[in-house]
């Protein structure tokens, strides 16, 4: 792919589409951080997607202030998206790639459906290392498939990416990272913010279809009418979530769950994974992982918190399902009312290594027990500092900042403040004596020069 112009400025951004000498095949790369004020025509539509490669070399695009971002529009535009970049399409022999690009947004931005902070639409796409954040408590807000990032993505993948900020949408589909996704997967990518819906609210995903998630995490508060969930709001038909977590509240009025609020159809899988926070349906299905599943397995995970539905469909694992699910050391808090999904371990028991070990009574009958260690610098999948806290997953552990003592010295001289005229006051003596060994030096040379001169005149 040849290299066309580079990016310094908004209106070099501008003209990527809209002038020749910028094509939407072009590879891009931007070259110094640049400013966006008013509001944004988004690069490329469904007839006319972007196709090339945007590079951002670590820069930052700043939407300055509140922002609407426009469609640009093409002949058939029911999917037309919304974004810095409307839409993206990979072809059959290359990938369309956005990467290496922070976006700051210090206003609300604001669009319609298919509205994402980088992409609107994406079509076999990928977004990797990229950033989003809102300052304060600015939003994205859009009517459906609206997210921090992707508004659709299909077949496209999100890596090494984060965002930080609220997301809402008016209609359905909210996602912390993307609105609503098919047929692709998120992997080393996380979200912290709140994101709301009328339908299906996610902290990394609103609805995923055939999605598979691995090594990510989101905190917030997640809400929508039905199917509110710590990591994707609805999981349709296959699905995976591996090595990731939520810390949230998750609040719906059926199908609440701290990873998935609801999934139907075939087949999904949670391992090794967990969710903390407070989970409430006002009406039913409400599950500390999943608040309702037809068909999957849960291997093991955990969760700790609060699990509240009214009509008493929930569970420290799995709020409401009508199979038969395959559920592996996997456990919830004691103090959780529940279903028979799981199994009940008291808190200070959930913080002890020999509770997740091969022989432990709360595993399966012949289980070998979990990954686990408390070497943080283990290659094991979980770390736990052993009494003092829950399981965490090894790539997740930062370890405390721990500062050196600074060595105290005791009696040390005060030190006194002089003014400038007590200064001035003691110099002087100093600079009397320096006077008087000037007149010593100067009676002393003509001495010398005295006495030198007799003896001459004697020799003669």
């Amino acid at each position: 792919m040849l290299q066309h112009p580079i990016i310094n400025s908004a209106d070099d951004l501008s003209k990527i589409g809209n002038d020749a000498s910028y094509p939407l095949s072009g590879s891009y790369i931007l070259t110094k951080n640049i400013e966006i004020s008013g509001d944004w025509l988004s690069i490329g539509n469904n007839d006319f997607p972007f196709t090339g490669i945007f590079d951002g070399n670590g820069n930052s695009i700043t939407f300055t202030t509140e922002t609407k971002i426009l469609r640009s529009t093409g002949p058939t535009d029911n999917v037309d998206g919304a974004g810095l970049f409307g839409n993206i399409k990979s072809k059959s022999n290359s990938t369309c790639v956005i990467k290496n690009l922070n976006i700051v947004a210090k206003g609300n931005l604001s669009s319609s459906s298919y509205f994402g902070t980088l992409v609107g639409y994406s079509t076999g796409g990928s977004v990797e290392n990229c950033s989003v954040q809102f300052f304060d408590d600015f939003s994205i807000n859009g009517s459906s498939s609206v997210g921090g990032l992707l508004g659709y993505n299909e077949e496209g993948t999100v890596k090494n990416c984060t965002f930080i900020g609220n997301v809402r949408a008016d209609s359905n589909y909210a996602g912390g990272l993307v609105g609503n996704m098919k047929n692709g997967s998120i992997e080393n990518s996380h979200q912290d913010g709140n994101v709301n819906a009328t339908l299906m609210a996610g902290g990394l995903i609103g609805q995923a279809t055939n999605v598979n998630i691995r090594n990510c995490s989101a905190t917030g508060n997640i809400h929508s009418g039905s199917n509110s969930g710590g990591l994707i709001g609805r999981v349709f038909e296959n699905g995976t979530i591996e090595n990731s977590f939520a810390i949230c509240n998750a609040t719906s009025s059926n199908k609440a769950g701290g990873l998935v609020g609801g999934q139907d159809v075939f087949n999904m899988s949670i391992r090794n994974s967990y969710a903390i926070g407070t989970i409430i349906a006002s009406g039913y299905g409400a599950g500390g992982l999943i608040g309702t599943i037809d068909n999957g397995s849960i291997e093991t995970s955990y969760f700790v918190g609060t699990v509240l539905a009214s009509n008493n469909r929930m569970g420290g694992l799995i709020g409401s399902t009508n199979s038969d699910i395959n559920i592996l050391d996997s456990f919830y808090s004691d103090d959780i009312e529940s279903n028979k999904y799981g199994t009940a371990v008291p808190d200070q028991d959930m913080k002890q290594i020999s509770t997740y070990l091969s022989g432990s009574p709360y595993l399966n009958s012949g289980s070998h027990g979990w990954n686990i260690s408390q070497d943080s610098n283990s290659n094991n999948i979980w770390y736990i500092i052993n009494g003092e806290d829950y399981p965490r997953l090894s790539w997740s552990y930062k370890p405390p900042v721990i500062e050196e003592p600074v060595e105290v010295i005791e009696d040390l001289p005060q030190v006194v403040e002089v003014s400038d005229a007590e200064v001035e006051k003691n110099m002087t003596p100093f600079y009397l004596y320096i006077l008087f060994g000037i007149v010593l030096l100067i009676i002393f040379s003509f001495t010398f020069l005295f006495f030198k001169k007799r003896k001459s005149n004697s020799n003669k």
